[in-house]
């Protein structure tokens, strides 16, 4: 085992200009201190928190418990003025915010308040605070009752929805719905969840209008436990909430045809839902096995139109999807969703705010834009983001036709320059079409054949988004080719590539990567003599699978904070998910017990005696998703089977490292191990 640390190299290959620098690690990982902010309805005022002393990078000062905490700051978007509307002491340090109306927003106290930090507070533009409402601690019980936004009403400004647990012992269950008026306190019980046999309420379904029309739940018991997911609704003059459908799948997981509930139309009577006419009798309208948009009828319980199907993409929370609304046109625009890259779909493209938008994103062509508008379209605080740069902010004055530089939340990145993304698709051994992408390095020359690092994603159920990375940046500006892969179980591609993935750990789920890995050797980017893979989480899983299945392949493995022994993992003392994980895991993964073969079989700690690549092994002593032992039980099949491997352990970190510090000292070592194997 090495635990020396390795030498940072900066070793330029032969691809590089010469005039070509290599980001910086401590730029890279340098995290901003300033938010996204936002623009008053009325579109005249920005506020934003931001740090006290300047948005720079300066890694020493950012992890110093003594630093100088973020502020609010108000912009006069008319006159530039800035104003400060908190401060810095433990009394008015503030973790979040949202504009209430023109002239006031609601805060949180940060962490540093203790148990007030769940209270919820109104401050007006004038630097006043009043408590809205407070957090409940019983005296003689354990527990609190805290207060969480649910929501602002765009069309009553008079009031805001929140959420109460009922139950002190229970902050998550039993959560209320009640309305609150912001400048009388006055607070309103608009629903109470039921009691449900078998089932534990999930989210509230509102109108337009703020009102409780509709509710989710889950199975907590029998086959479909933790699995099957349930809508309700209440029909107009009902006082009681009916069960409309179950479906499997939850979370927005393609275990089979659901829909989900994205928004109700003006109408207050129209739905719009994502996923698959799933009807009364349990057949489907018009099947799509990726998620298309309908309209639906809740009080008929009629499926009225497909407004608009990806037969590649699903619309789905999973993919971002939601609703773009104009409150007060009451039209709704649109739909927002990520497939290649963010989309949006328009169903009035005069619409103002259509117009608008399309103008100013002809003004960021390439780019990735998030407007926020005022309420009359006349103002709007324009985000501009893709995979080279994570954000610069811009106002936008309709009367002038100006747009015109906020800030930039990574001010220090702007002297450099960055690979480039791109998305391709490929076809699996057993015939899926599947999507990746291919990040090259900045001035890659083409039919150029460089080193390459595989890089999969964690979950397993996620997916990687086209967008800036600085892991894979790191890579990219070090001369190296990056393939990231949407192997078969990422969310959001329908329900046959899921589906497809139930206990293929380490089989077809690991084939998909590989097919990758030679449809991108095919097209003649990779020196397949220079391959490197290396992955967190379901990642890390992954990069050991390679080393042990497939080493002939690879020059080199990162394995951080991965999942090594299925079986281990599964046992009482080492399951950190509670029983709500098992059933997902246990019909994807395997059965601890009805699956045990298939389980080991697919454990890459079993088989370590097939490494002959150099490993790196990285892991939190706190990881709470991956739990550390997973790392302990390789280290010592490791040692025992005489392989030599790097191991990096931080005892104050957990399922990846946070501090900026340990970053560093982390992805110097990493820049290092793959410049002496690829290089």
């Amino acid at each position: 085992m090495l635990i020396k640390l390795l030498p940072v190299l900066f070793i330029s290959v032969s691809l590089l200009a010469e005039d070509f620098t290599p980001i910086p690690v401590e730029k890279l990982f340098c995290r901003t201190e300033t938010s996204i902010g936002s623009v008053s309805p009325n579109g005249k005022y920005y506020a934003v928190m931001a740090p006290v002393e300047g948005n720079v990078c300066d890694i020493e000062k950012s992890d110093y418990l003594g630093r100088s905490k973020d502020i609010l700051v108000l912009i006069n978007l008319e006159t530039g003025e800035a104003k400060r509307l908190s401060g810095t002491d433990q009394k008015s340090r503030l973790r979040n915010f949202i504009w209430l109306d023109n002239e006031s927003l609601a805060v949180q106290r940060d962490s540093s308040a203790g148990i007030d930090s769940y209270s919820i507070y109104r401050l007006t533009l004038d630097g006043k605070t009043q408590k809205l409402v407070d957090v409940e601690q019983p005296k003689n019980r354990g527990g609190v009752i805290y207060p969480a936004i649910f929501s602002t009403l765009p069309q009553d400004k008079s009031r805001i929805l929140i959420t109460r647990n009922r139950f002190p012992a229970n902050a998550s269950s039993y959560r209320d719905l009640y309305s609150l008026n912001i400048k009388s306190k006055k607070r309103e019980l608009l629903a109470s969840v039921p009691e449900l046999l078998n089932e534990e309420h999930m989210e509230w379904i509102v109108d337009n209008d703020g009102l409780p029309r509709g509710f989710t739940s889950m199975t907590t018991e029998g086959d479909g436990k933790y699995i099957e997911s349930h809508l309700y609704y209440k029909k107009r003059g009902s006082d009681d909430f009916v069960k409309v459908r179950s479906f499997m799948g939850r979370g927005g997981l393609n275990l089979g045809p659901a829909f989900e509930v994205l928004g109700f139309d003006f109408d207050n009577e129209t739905m719009f839902v994502a996923g698959q006419a799933l009807l009364a009798d349990g057949s489907v309208k018009d099947f799509t096995d990726t998620a298309a948009l309908w309209k639906y009828n809740p009080e008929k319980d009629e499926f009225l139109e497909m407004v608009y199907h990806d037969d590649f993409y699903d619309i789905s929370s999973e993919n971002g999807a939601s609703l773009i609304k104009h409150y007060p046109s009451k039209a709704t625009i649109g739909v927002r969703y990520f497939a290649d890259e963010e989309k949006i779909i328009y169903f009035d493209t005069s619409h103002p705010w259509t117009v608008l938008r399309e103008s100013i994103a002809a003004s960021f062509p390439g780019k990735n834009i998030d407007s926020s508008f005022s309420e009359d379209l006349g103002a709007a605080i324009v985000l501009v983001n893709d995979e080279t740069h994570p954000g610069k902010t811009y106002f936008f004055n309709k009367a002038k036709g100006s747009l015109q530089f906020i800030q930039d939340a990574f001010p220090w990145l702007n002297e450099f320059d960055f690979g480039k993304t791109q998305t391709f698709y490929f076809t699996t051994r057993d015939g899926y079409k599947m999507q990746g992408y291919l990040t090259l390095p900045p001035n890659y020359q083409k039919g150029t054949k460089i080193p390459f690092i595989l890089h999969p994603h964690g979950g397993p159920w996620a997916r990687d988004f086209k967008g800036y990375n600085p892991e894979v940046q790191l890579y990219a500006t070090r001369g190296y080719g990056v393939i990231q892969v949407n192997y078969r179980v990422s969310t959001g591609f329908g329900i046959k590539k899921f589906v497809a993935a139930e206990k293929q750990w380490g089989l077809a789920m690991q084939d998909d990567l590989i097919d990758a890995l030679f449809h991108i050797r095919d097209e003649g980017y990779i020196d397949m003599e220079k391959v490197c893979v290396s992955g967190a989480s379901y990642g890390g899983y992954a990069t050991m699978v390679a080393l042990t299945k497939t080493p002939e392949l690879f020059k080199c493995g990162i394995n951080y904070v991965g999942l090594v022994d299925l079986e281990h993992f599964y046992k009482p003392n080492v399951w950190q998910f509670g029983e709500y994980g098992k059933p997902l895991w246990y019909k994807m993964a395997g059965h601890p017990e009805e699956d045990l073969e298939l389980i080991r079989a697919a454990s890459p700690a079993n088989f370590v005696e097939n490494i002959d690549d150099p490993l790196m092994v990285i892991h939190g002593r706190k990881d709470r998703n991956v739990d550390f032992s997973q790392a302990l039980l390789l280290k010592d099949r490791l040692e025992e089977a005489g392989k030599d491997f790097i191991w990096i352990v931080k005892g104050d970190e957990a399922h990846g490292f946070y501090e900026e510090t340990a970053n560093v000292m982390l992805y110097k070592e990493i820049e290092s191990f793959l410049a002496n194997n690829l290089n």
